[in-house]
């Protein structure tokens, strides 16, 4: 039997090649990532809100793409909702998807249930407001469901006669794949992966060869 010593070596220690390697080997590793069920998810929910069905959808840390169709299981004039645009596409916007695309602002106070004021004491009142809206997550709860909605924010805000139902939900899907694709690129760059091996106590040999 024979004993061999092997340096050990944090990330930041390595040598700038070696550092390199190692990031090469965790990008390879493909197991980096941990949010593409979030992606698809809030993908699913959003198309629920609209009279289509997602076909493909992919992306990668150069961009990506979704594929779509109308259907008309809910809706019998599903080519006319296609191609709604201006004014009327933002009241119909508003009318069928206020309830999922905003949330009430929560309130919450110290509640004194002994005089009946609203003062502290033994209990709290809470509740959400019908005319305060705030948006952010609301479909998932996770970040990405931003970049799906806020096309549809702006343009109820303002809307443009010349941009259909169609032509925004491609707006939409083009922000979805694009925070994805950047999001990935981030988790797989060089920033990311040293922050990883800090936060994990991650260990090396000399040629960045993780223990």
């Amino acid at each position: 039997m024979r004993t061999i010593e092997v340096s050990v070596f944090t990330v930041n220690e390595l040598s700038e090649e070696a550092r390199e390697q190692a990031h090469m080997d965790y990008i390879k590793d493909g197991d980096n990532y941990g949010w593409h069920s979030e992606n698809k998810e809030s993908l699913e929910a959003f198309a629920k809100l609209f009279p289509i069905k997602i076909k493909h959808w992919e992306y990668d840390e150069n961009g990506g793409e979704v594929r779509y169709g109308f259907h008309d299981e809910w809706h019998h004039d599903v080519d006319d909702v296609a191609h709604l645009s201006g004014p009327r596409l933002a009241a119909w916007l508003w009318n069928n998807l206020r309830g999922d695309i905003y949330k009430g602002r929560w309130y919450s106070k110290s509640f004194n249930r002994k005089t009946n004021t609203l003062t502290p004491g033994v209990g709290r009142v809470e509740r959400r407001s019908r005319i305060t809206l705030e948006t952010g997550g609301v479909l998932t709860g996770y970040c990405i469901d931003d970049s799906l909605l806020e096309p549809i924010y702006a343009y109820m805000k303002k809307p443009d006669p010349s941009v259909t139902l169609e032509d925004l939900l491609d707006t939409c899907f083009e922000e979805w794949a694009k925070d994805c694709a950047a999001d990935l690129e981030h988790a797989n760059s060089m920033e990311a992966f040293i922050e990883a091996c800090e936060a994990n106590n991650y260990e090396f040999e000399a040629d960045g060869t993780m223990i």
